[in-house]
């Protein structure tokens, strides 16, 4: 499944929040889209298959590579992102 990146960056599976007035949310899926295309291509590429719902053995066998790899690389994408959004960390609300 090929996603655009409005729609990859505007789920809310990547970023949880408060309800907020259209231009911050601009600014927050710009962002997110930044973060997303500062991954290395080894981390973007099985990390965004996972996001679109990709099981870990599908998107092994997408790239010929072990479930533990994808995993590593799924994981260490998230740490990237988080590093990166890390502002929003302050942002946070619960949500109801």
């Amino acid at each position: 499944r090929v996603v655009s990146t409005e729609e990859e960056i505007s789920s809310a599976q990547l970023m949880h929040s408060c309800t907020r007035n259209g231009g911050e949310l601009k600014f927050i899926n710009e962002d997110i889209a930044r973060a997303l295309h500062t991954l290395p291509e080894n981390l973007y590429e099985p990390f965004m298959r996972y996001f679109e719902g990709y099981k870990y053995h599908e998107i092994a066998e997408e790239f010929n590579m072990p479930i533990g790899t994808v995993k590593t690389r799924i994981h260490y994408a998230r740490i990237h992102l988080k590093k990166f959004l890390k502002v929003y960390e302050e942002l946070k609300c619960k949500i109801a």
